[in-house]
């Protein structure tokens, strides 16, 4: 199964504690989903938009193991459902492939406003690194 990562998931440091290992991946993009902040949270939620595209990355061939490692981390506030999402091949042409995405339930927390990696990354990376690893951790989640 593929799974594809919109927020601080696309960022290795977030995944790799939580996945347990290493998975390759890739740049994607997810259509017909706009990205935007959690209210009062670092990270972002999903929901479906017409015309919306979602820049991200997909982790290919996730184990089962891992795939449980993620919903329990990503818990009752989103679910995981099934997407299409779009790769570039070594030409440059789009290719479809299967994946699973983690949507937030409660559209009503977006607060309406697209979500930076980059600000993220500058801003929030370095605690919410430290705090997903000891989640992770606590949880019995242990880095390979």
């Amino acid at each position: 199964m593929n799974v594809f990562a919109y927020g601080s998931l696309m960022f290795g440091e977030v995944w790799q504690p939580l996945a347990g290992k290493a998975y390759a991946s890739m740049a994607a993009e997810l259509t017909c989903y706009v990205r935007q902040g959690v209210a009062y949270e670092r990270y972002p939620g999903i929901r479906a938009e017409r015309g919306a595209i979602t820049p991200g990355r997909v982790y290919l061939g996730i184990d089962a193991q891992t795939l449980a490692r993620l919903d329990t981390f990503e818990g009752s506030e989103y679910r995981r459902v099934p997407v299409s999402v779009t790769i570039r091949g070594r030409t440059g042409r789009a290719i479809a492939i299967d994946a699973q995405v983690y949507v937030l339930v409660d559209h009503k927390r977006l607060d309406g406003r697209p979500w930076d990696p980059n600000r993220f990354r500058n801003d929030d990376a370095a605690d919410l690194y430290r705090i997903y690893s000891d989640s992770a951790n606590d949880a019995g989640f242990t880095p390979p």
